[in-house]
Formats: structure tokens, C-alpha cells, sequence
């Protein structure tokens, strides 16, 4: 399956409202020491942010927080992440991305100024 087959519509047109000149592309790159492939989008980062959000869709869904000085070769350069399981929402496809989706929105507010 394409990386541009895991990011569905609904992400999609949540991406373009809340990041209307964003245009996401979802990269896919293997997982270290495993034979899965993750994933994921990088969200623009603010020109003074101290640390970036990714989005996760695959193997499972998460919003993760790295560094912006981070180097990416390091294996975990993230700092914080909120894996969204399918067993935390009763197995409900629905629940669990509407949760992702939830929070994903609160997570690209923005302060006024």
C-alpha cells in the first residue's frame, strides 16, 4: 500500500482546513530492526518553535513531539508521543480516529498574537 493511501480523506481535508497552504505528503520508511513500515507526516514548524509535531498513520496511529535541533538519525528522537490503540476504544475504528482527530485539532490552534 502507497504512504498516500494511509493518509484517508478525512485527515485530508482536516489537514487543508486547519493548514490551508500545507501540502502533506506522507512518507513511508522502514521501522529499525523490524520488517514494517511507518507512516507518517511532519507538520510545518513554526520559524521560533523549540520542537515540531509528526503524525503517525501506520503501523499505528500517534502524534509525536521531537526537538527541532533533534537529529533524525538518532533512533528516538522524540520526546513525547500519544499512541492511539484500537483496545483504548473498544476496538471502534470510529472512536479511535475521531480521538486522533480530536486531538490533532487542538494540537494546531494557534495563539493570537
Amino acid at each position: 500500500m502507497s504512504a498516500e493511501a494511509y493518509l484517508e480523506e478525512r485527515a485530508r481535508a482536516l489537514l487543508r482546513r486547519l493548514l490551508p497552504t500545507f501540502d502533506a505528503h506522507p512518507i513511508s520508511q522502514a521501522i529499525p530492526r523490524t520488517t514494517e513500515r511507518s507512516v507518517k507526516v511532519n507538520l510545518p514548524t513554526a520559524v521560533t518553535a523549540d520542537y515540531s509535531f509528526v503524525l503517525y498513520f501506520s503501523p499505528e496511529m500517534q502524534i509525536s513531539a521531537k526537538l527541532v535541533l533533534a537529529d533524525d538519525a538518532v533512533d528516538y528522537p522524540h520526546f513525547w508521543y500519544l499512541p492511539f490503540e484500537s483496545a483504548a476504544f473498544r476496538d471502534s475504528v470510529d472512536a479511535l480516529e475521531d480521538a486522533f482527530m480530536k486531538l490533532w485539532r487542538l494540537f494546531s490552534r494557534t495563539k493570537p498574537a
